[in-house]
């Protein structure tokens, strides 16, 4: 049965998710230790939308442009050097450079660069009540505020920057602690975080995970219900149907789904043609009707591949991404929220090293380097226990 309603823009989900091309069966993995949602999307050209700045896209085989406000590379917020970016859409065009830097190095606010990938890692490992957000190219500069009973693999990213996350069944907007993190954590830091307004799961159920996309629109699932249904702040149902998981939303009311691409603003869709049959890593929404998705094309090997879907539901494939350094490994496709991709089409992923709890992240591009940028070896302030890469729609 599906059931749609009229609905602008929203982004994510919640397992680990193959995408069956031409409507066959479909197969999914329940996520890993953590849990945490696989979006998918697809295909060429950067999407990028930044608070104030406006969206950036990348033609086929082009370089890419970032317009922050004031135009200008994009801010990432996080601190940090800047990142060589492959914006092509098949071949060739390495794109500009994009400073992640929110200012610099040492700067970080509760206001990120939705095109960016950031970690959502801890300031104290092992403990509950010690995350902290962090670009992957400053992990010395964090911004704090976090309790235990938050859910980090709900945590979203909108396309002003903000991030919205699940906690105790209601949906909030982070709001900084401490920006940059000196040294202090206060208890009860989710005080100030807003609570958004939103009708009541019924009867007797409470939210248990977010979409946002495109446009700041986010919706939500309600608990016991296995993501299968999705509304939005209103109550009303956005999407639902026990045989096709909704998987992403994305641009011009489109949304993504295990087998199609679905226009929630007439109902109608078409299936998803041409797309191999391999699990499905991390998505992005593409302007201005497509989506991006980075699949797991060799499991043992460690290939992937990055493919567009488009509105007609037709998939091209984009690029291989180069191998793994050398030595080291990424996590498997479970849970999804180890792997994003960043709206320059590069993949980032949580990985281990040669040493011991050598805790990595490796960023991957098409047509370029595939390096490590993180290190848990170097002793960063943020480090990776049970957490998630959080980006944009």
């Amino acid at each position: 049965m599906l059931i749609l309603g009229t609905f602008t823009l929203g982004a994510c989900g919640s397992e680990v998710l193959v995408l069956d091309p031409g409507g066959g069966s479909t197969s999914s993995a329940q996520a890993g230790s953590g849990g945490g949602s696989t979006s998918a999307g697809a295909g060429g050209g950067s999407t990028s939308a930044g608070s104030g700045g406006s969206s950036t896209s990348a033609g086929a085989g082009g370089g890419s442009t970032s317009a922050g406000a004031g135009g200008g590379s994009t801010s990432a917020g996080a601190g940090g050097g800047s990142t060589s970016t492959n914006a092509s859409s098949g071949s060739g065009g390495a794109g500009g450079a994009v400073s992640a830097g929110g200012g610099g190095p040492g700067n970080i606010s509760d206001v990120f660069d939705p095109a960016e990938v950031y970690l959502l890692g801890t300031v104290q490992p092992g403990s509950s009540g010690r995350d902290a957000m962090a670009h992957w190219s400053d992990p010395n500069t964090a911004a704090v505020g976090f309790i235990g009973a938050y859910d980090e693999f709900s945590a979203r990213l909108q396309d002003s920057g903000k991030l919205l996350y699940v906690l105790a069944g209601s949906v909030r907007e982070f709001v900084c602690d401490a920006c940059p993190y000196v040294g202090t954590y206060l208890n009860g830091s989710d005080a100030n975080d807003l609570v958004l307004p939103t009708a009541p799961c019924v009867p007797n159920d409470w939210i248990e995970d977010i979409k946002v996309g495109p446009g700041g629109s986010w919706i939500h699932s309600c608990s016991g219900d296995a993501n299968r249904h999705w509304y939005d702040s209103n109550g009303v149902m956005v999407y639902g149907d026990e045989e096709d998981m909704l998987v992403h939303l994305g641009y011009s009311n489109l949304a993504l789904t295990q087998h199609r691409v679905v226009d929630l603003a007439n109902a109608s869709s078409v299936p998803i043609v041409g797309l191999p049959n391999a699990p499905l890593l991390a998505v992005r929404a593409l302007a201005p009707d497509s989506f991006r998705v980075a699949l797991a094309t060799g499991q043992e090997s460690g290939a992937v591949e990055l493919w567009q879907i488009d509105a007609t539901g037709t998939a091209t494939l984009v690029g291989s991404y180069p191998p793994v350094p050398a030595g080291y490994t990424v996590q498997p496709f479970s849970p999804h929220r180890h792997h994003a991709l960043e709206a320059t089409g590069a993949l980032l992923q949580l990985g281990e090293g040669p040493m011991v709890f050598q805790d990595v992240i490796v960023r991957r591009e098409i047509g370029g380097s595939s390096v490590v940028v993180y290190d848990e070896a170097s002793g960063p302030l943020v480090q990776i226990h049970i957490s998630g890469l959080v980006t944009g729609p």
